[in-house]
């Protein structure tokens, strides 16, 4: 059955006022957990009272809780000293802010499974980015999605590539997502090493099996990236110099509720060959010359003011390639190129009754193209003939979103939402021949304009 636009939204709006109706004469307590230091949130933080699991926080450390409220809370985090605070001391009118203290001396800690803790199921992982730094790579290189192939029911495919093959899907069928903006292809040199920059990466969640109806429901599993917001608390740099690429970061507080992160990283050796080959060629006249690049760039900036959150996040990458070859007949040249841009602002609304209001904005463009050219060497008395061929492909969205999610209790957890995106896809192809003094061209392009419309609604029930 096809639903109309106009139907959607109103069926999106009659479910979402549903719900948020007769929640708002309830009481909730809301709360977000973060750094002592730096002010960064604490996602998937656990709270706990009298032994028991109340609820986990969410990917920016948020949490709620709503009656009957216990006496007291626990909050703890991996790496971070336990705070108790009792219910009393927090409000019902405004977001809460607790801020837990790193602790490098962890005490013994005994794990219980009580039958009412409930979890993530299986098909459900939120790795450590800490433990996924950690983990070594290939030429020094911190790589977030080659250490993703260590968990369990996910492999990476051809050895040493970045690619990600989830209970035996295939690298295309996994839907790859930054700040909710879907990155097409996120690998430098046919998967050597993935565009995501491991300092600027704050959460990641791996769905292996029963996927959110906010994902589209992808064929083979979703990888959810979340970026970092950077710190509160002062300005903070970072340099690091591997053996493929030198990396820097930038990272501080704007003003009191508002924070930035700015990384970038290139592939050093490129520059340091192609000054060590300068003037041994020249382009598409002699000599020698093969060289590749990749580079790349994320930047987040967020800002909260009262209940409302604004953020805008930008993902930049690619790869530039040129290899000629000089036979002493003539040149030979290939050159290629690649490269993500991606965007996302974002506006959250946390209404007093836990609930989250999402709108976003996103564009992507991905853009690839390949030019080969023949040029051969005039001789007397011998016809020449000069051969370029260029190829390029262009993909354009652009996206709205407007999720709404709603705790009901502390079981159960609705979610509704509509997206709209627009797919603006071009192809080009253009041959040139010229022999002697004929020239012969052949130039095609491939328009395709298309509208995306899904409207979703889940609800996740915990029976324990």
């Amino acid at each position: 059955m096809i639903l109309s636009n106009r139907l959607l939204a109103a069926l999106f709006l009659a479910v979402s006022a549903t719900f948020i109706t007769p929640l708002a004469a309830q009481a909730y307590l809301n709360v977000t957990v973060r750094d002592s230091l730096t002010g960064e949130s604490l996602p998937f933080a656990n709270v706990q009272s009298a032994g028991r699991l109340l609820t986990t926080a969410d990917v920016d450390g948020y949490f709620t809780l709503s009656d009957p409220l216990p006496d007291s809370i626990y909050i703890s985090y991996v790496g971070y000293r336990r705070k108790g605070m009792a219910t009393s001391r927090l409000s019902r009118a405004r977001l809460n802010e607790i801020r837990l203290v790193a602790d490098a001396d962890l005490p013994t800690v005994e794990v219980t499974l009580p039958a009412s803790t409930y979890g993530p199921t299986s098909g459900i992982l939120t790795p450590s980015v800490t433990d996924l730094v950690r983990i070594p790579a290939v030429l020094g290189e911190v790589d977030l999605l080659k250490s993703l192939t260590l968990l369990p029911g996910i492999s990476g495919g051809t050895e040493g590539t970045a690619a990600l093959n989830i209970r035996g899907g295939n690298p295309n069928q996994t839907d790859l997502l930054v700040d909710g903006n879907r990155v097409y292809n996120i690998n430098h040199v046919g998967g050597f090493l993935s565009a995501l920059p491991a300092f600027g990466t704050k959460a990641v969640t791996v769905y292996k099996g029963g996927v959110p109806g906010q994902y589209g429901g992808r064929l083979s599993g979703v990888v959810d990236i979340v970026l970092r917001e950077g710190r509160r608390d002062h300005l903070a740099k970072t340099f690091t110099l591997g053996l493929g690429t030198a990396q820097a970061g930038l990272e501080g507080p704007i003003g009191k509720k508002g924070s930035f992160l700015v990384n970038g990283r290139y592939s050093y050796p490129t520059i340091l060959y192609n000054l060590a080959n300068r003037g041994v060629y020249r382009r598409n006249e002699k000599g020698d010359h093969q060289t590749v690049g990749m580079h790349d760039f994320v930047g987040k900036y967020g800002h909260q003011f009262g209940n409302h959150k604004l953020t805008l996040s930008a993902l930049i990458s690619g790869d530039d390639g040129y290899e000629q070859n000089d036979n002493g007949n003539g040149i030979t040249s290939d050159d290629y190129r690649w490269g993500n841009n991606s965007f996302a602002l974002s506006h959250q609304y946390r209404t007093g009754s836990g609930g989250v209001w999402t709108t976003a904005l996103q564009y992507l463009r991905y853009r690839y193209s390949f030019d080969a050219r023949q040029y051969p060497r005039e001789r007397p008395g011998v016809l020449t003939s000069t051969v370029q061929e260029a190829l390029s492909s262009e993909l354009n969205d652009f996206s709205v979103k407007s999720e709404f999610s709603q705790p009901i209790g502390r079981r159960l957890d609705l979610t509704t939402g509509i997206q709209l995106t627009r797919h603006l896809f071009r192809a080009d192809v253009h041959n040139m021949y010229r022999f002697d003094t004929e020239v012969r061209e052949y130039t095609r392009r491939i328009d395709q304009d298309t509208l995306e419309v899904a409207a979703y609604a889940t609800a996740d029930l915990r029976l324990l």
